[in-house]
C-alpha cells in the first residue's frame, strides 16, 4: 500500500521541479484518462493503466471506477 502523505509529498515535490501549476492527484488521474481517450488507447489497456475495475467511454472522455464505488 502507498503512503498518501509520502505520495502528495513526492507528487508535490515532482511538481515544483517541473515548474507546471499545481493540481491536484486526482485532476492528474483525470487528465491521464483524457488523453488516453483522445490517443484511441484500448479501454482495457487505459483501465490497466488507471488500475481500476470498472471503465467506460463516454464523448471523448473515460470514467473510470474502483471496485464498490
Amino acid at each position: 500500500m502507498i503512503d498518501p502523505t509520502g505520495f502528495s509529498r513526492t507528487f508535490d515535490r515532482l511538481v515544483k521541479r517541473a515548474r507546471v501549476r499545481r493540481i491536484t492527484v486526482r485532476l492528474a488521474r483525470h487528465t491521464c484518462g483524457t488523453l488516453l481517450a483522445f490517443l484511441k488507447v484500448h479501454p482495457k489497456v487505459a483501465q490497466a493503466i488507471l488500475r481500476h475495475s470498472q471503465i467506460r467511454h463516454d464523448h471523448g472522455r473515460l470514467h473510470a471506477r474502483r471496485g464498490g464505488q
